[in-house]
Parts: C-alpha cells; sequence; structure tokens
C-alpha cells in the first residue's frame, strides 16, 4: 500500500529490539529518522489501523540512495559515459573526416605583401587560412574534446535535445524561430547535442564580442564551428551570413590598421634619411681636417685612370 506521510495522518509502528513501539503522533524528525533506518525496521499503518509497507534499513538506505541519484544533476561527462559502442565508433568516424578537410600544414593568416598593395590575392589567401588551415586543438578543440570544467556542467533537456542551463534560452530560441535546423544530420541525439552545445556556444560568443576585439585565431574557431555544423547537416546558413560580414568587418579594420602602420613607419623612415642626409652634406661642406682633405685630394690625382705605379721608378 502506498501511503503519503503527514505529521497528522500517520501512526508507526517501529519494532526496536524485538518490542513493539506505537507512535500515534509523532515529530517530522522522527518520522525522517526512522525511515532512515535509525530505529531498526519500521511498519507503517493508517490511522484505521490498516499495515501498510515494512521499511527495512537495508531498504531505507537504497531508497536514499535512488533519491540522491535522483537530485544530482546530469553533466557532459554523464552524457559521456552513456556513449554506446555505436556512437563512439560514429564520433571517431566524424573525428577523421572532419580532419581530412584541413591541411596537414599552419597558413599564415595574412600576406601582409599583398595587403599593403590593397590586392584581392591578400582577402583569398585569408580565406583559405579560416577554411583550411592546420587548427591547434587547444584553441579549437573537437566537441567531444570539452574542458573539464565544461564536462562538470549541468545540462538540461531543451526539445529533444541537451544543452547547458547557461545556453539553454539560445537554444530554445533557435528551434523556435528555425525549426529543427539539425534535422537532417544522421548523428546520434547525443551527438547532436553536443553539436547544438556548440552552435549555442559559438553564438553566445559572438554576441559577446566587439569587432575591435575579434582576432584571426577567434574568427578561424567560429568559422571552422559552423563548417563543421555544415558537413554533418546543419542549416547554419543565417548564422554563417552574419559570421561573413563580421569577416569581412574584420579584414577591413586589419587591412587599413596595416596601411595606416606602413605609411607612418615610411614617413618616420624618411624623415630619419633625411635628417642624415643633411649630416652628411653639412659635414662635405665644412673644413675636413688635414688627413681627410690629403685623402680626398690623393683621391683626386690619383682616381682618375691612372695606374697604380705610374711614376713610380
Amino acid at each position: 500500500m502506498k501511503m503519503r506521510l503527514t505529521m497528522n495522518s500517520i501512526a508507526m509502528l517501529v519494532r526496536k529490539k524485538g518490542r513493539i513501539h506505537y507512535y500515534p503522533f509523532i515529530s517530522a524528525l522522527n518520522v525522517i529518522a526512522s525511515l532512515n533506518g535509525e530505529y531498526g525496521d519500521a511498519e507503517l499503518r493508517n490511522p484505521l489501523g490498516q499495515f501498510g509497507k515494512v521499511i527495512t534499513k537495508d531498504a531505507a538506505k537504497e531508497m536514499m540512495q535512488k533519491k540522491e541519484k535522483q537530485l544530482k544533476p546530469t553533466t557532459w561527462y554523464d552524457v559521456f559515459q552513456t556513449l554506446t559502442e555505436d556512437e563512439k565508433k560514429e564520433k571517431n568516424l566524424l573525428r577523421d573526416r572532419i580532419k581530412k578537410t584541413t591541411k596537414a600544414q599552419k597558413i599564415e593568416a595574412y600576406d601582409h605583401e599583398e595587403i599593403l598593395m590593397f590586392s584581392n590575392k591578400a582577402y583569398t589567401h585569408f580565406m583559405k587560412f579560416l577554411n583550411h588551415s592546420k587548427v591547434s586543438i587547444d584553441k579549437f578543440p573537437f566537441v567531444w574534446d570539452l574542458s573539464s570544467h565544461t564536462k562538470e556542467e549541468e545540462v538540461v533537456n531543451v526539445g529533444d535535445y541537451m544543452t547547458t542551463r547557461k545556453l539553454a534560452p539560445i537554444l530554445k530560441h533557435l528551434l523556435s524561430n528555425h525549426e529543427d535546423i539539425g534535422a537532417e544530420c544522421t548523428l546520434s541525439p547525443k551527438l547532436k547535442s553536443l553539436l547544438f552545445y556548440t552552435l549555442c556556444d559559438c553564438i553566445d560568443r559572438m554576441r559577446n564580442t566587439m569587432v575591435v576585439d575579434i582576432t584571426h585565431d577567434i574568427l578561424q574557431g567560429w568559422w571552422r564551428c559552423l563548417r563543421i555544423l555544415q558537413f554533418v547537416g546543419f542549416k547554419v546558413d543565417f548564422v554563417f551570413g552574419r559570421l561573413k560580414r563580421v569577416t569581412n568587418a574584420h579584414f577591413g579594420l586589419y587591412v587599413e590598421k596595416q596601411v595606416d602602420n606602413a605609411l607612418d613607419q615610411l614617413d618616420r623612415d624618411i624623415e630619419a634619411f633625411t635628417r642624415k642626409r643633411e649630416r652628411i652634406k653639412s659635414a662635405k661642406s665644412a673644413k675636413f681636417s688635414l688627413n681627410i682633405e690629403e685623402c680626398l685630394r690623393e683621391g683626386s690625382l690619383l682616381g682618375k685612370g691612372k695606374a697604380i705605379a705610374s711614376n713610380l721608378l
């Protein structure tokens, strides 16, 4: 019989050392202590005298453990622990496919000579860097290579997927305004949840970063994230549209800064060379020391095609 524990409706028979103790009205603390097994086995009955379930000490302990387990929030670590063998194979296959989309070597982000010439080659080179350059795992880990801190974050359900409580509002917004953008992705729900987490994290970072604070490493991480999502079937064109605008803005600001810096440096170099030229001209027109004057005179006499040993003998 299932019974609801309340102060006014429960009477308790406690078997302790072979004797039965009857408590018609007991405190909440005694109820909890008895159900925890502190008074041995507890037998419940209602005020009508009908007996209910016997709560043994071991059963009470098991009930408390189950309750604690239910209260413990689910984390990404828990999700990883429940991946099936097929999901692990699926994850490894995806990792290998992603690696094939990148170059083995690191591509420099900028071609500064082409930038200073305002060449389209500079922009093409930058896009090649974003799309194909080797990425450090430290700067852009795979979605399942989350940091230990992230793995301990609590995850909550949003529709058919999971994400962290912090990013749940973003995922709700995505699913309500763009339907299921991951519907065409054939990965398992758990792996899709990890990809949704990556997308939401990317959007959150984009929302909280000023264009002037963007570096090429940050931009590369965002770009690579969306490329992977496209690669597995996510419909993220609307995010890519904004990212491309941000990319162009970043590159334009970078070009402007580099050209201005180059012109400023050239102006400083010209000024320095001009001062040096004036010092040399001034020294040339001044009265020379005897040694220098004699050397110049000999240079004038002997430097006009005469043989070194002319008139020697």
